[in-house]
């Protein structure tokens, strides 16, 4: 049975149990028997607050499972949310040690820093409202720890307990003149992933939801629906443009927007 609305103890424990998984570098594995959506967001919040002292506090928040097949594999019919620690946040360059993680990966992201505070609103900010709140994009890898647990048998709930996989960003080139540029084509090949000297993939930035800013709209509604608040200063991960792709000890990406610039990574033992 999911717990009742008010049964914080054992919201606790089960917080509790994941945090010392992720602390041992262990695959995930539930400590629940059913959990409903609603509660593993409330353990998510749990968790992030048990990973603040070595994480550092809420620096901002993540969009997954865009894809229309991936959310009917898991029975839902939108994407969940995840939320990101400012020590989290690393530069282009960095240097990530793959056995910081049980299975790491990387995502090709348009960042979003919000320019300044999103009040609640009367109705959903869309695509076209949310632009005023608008402060930098930034060409960002997504850096992902899936645990080696399969989204299918996670479940949407398990999923969001666990972070939605979040392990942070490496952060690129920022800009705040975007007015001018075509997010979600942006001409020829838009984006590309160089991926040890060889571009392993083409797309454009729409490829998730269409467009960085329906990323961006949909996590202001969903922050605001539980209770909370888009600030500026806040970082917003807008969906992948491709697949995440696994890296191990050796690999060297770079990921490239056209008009927006790039960021690298190498992975270390």
């Amino acid at each position: 049975m999911a717990p009742s609305a008010n049964d914080a103890p054992q919201i606790s424990a089960w917080a509790q149990a994941l945090v010392e998984s992720v602390g041992a570098r262990q695959p995930f594995s539930a400590p629940w028997d059913d959990l409903s959506l609603s509660d593993g967001y409330r353990v998510q919040d749990e968790v992030r607050r048990l990973l603040e002292p070595e994480r550092g506090p809420l620096a901002g928040y993540k969009v997954a499972i865009t894809a229309k097949p991936l959310q009917d594999l898991l029975g839902i019919d939108h994407p969940l949310g995840g939320q990101v620690h400012a020590g989290q946040l690393r530069p282009s360059g960095v240097r990530l040690a793959a056995s910081a993680f049980v299975g790491l990966a990387l995502e090709c992201e348009v960042t979003i820093r919000v320019g300044r505070d999103l009040p609640p609103a009367s109705v959903p900010y869309t695509r076209e409202s949310i632009v005023p709140f608008v402060g930098e994009l930034i060409v960002s890898f997504e850096v992902l720890d899936a645990r080696e647990a399969a989204i299918a048998a996670m479940g949407a709930s398990g999923l969001v307990a666990d972070r939605c996989a979040c392990e942070g960003a490496v952060l690129g080139t920022a800009t705040s003149d975007f007015a001018g540029l075509d997010l979600a084509g942006l001409g020829g090949f838009a984006c590309e992933l160089e991926w040890n000297g060889e571009v392993v993939d083409r797309g454009v930035t729409g490829n998730a939801m269409g467009h960085p800013f329906e990323g961006l709209a949909w996590v202001a509604n969903h922050v605001i629906a539980r209770g909370g608040q888009l600030r500026a200063g806040d970082v917003v991960l807008t969906g992948s443009a491709f697949a995440p792709r696994p890296a191990s000890a050796g690999d060297r990406a770079t990921y490239r927007i056209d008009g927006l610039g790039e960021v690298s990574v190498t992975v270390t033992a």
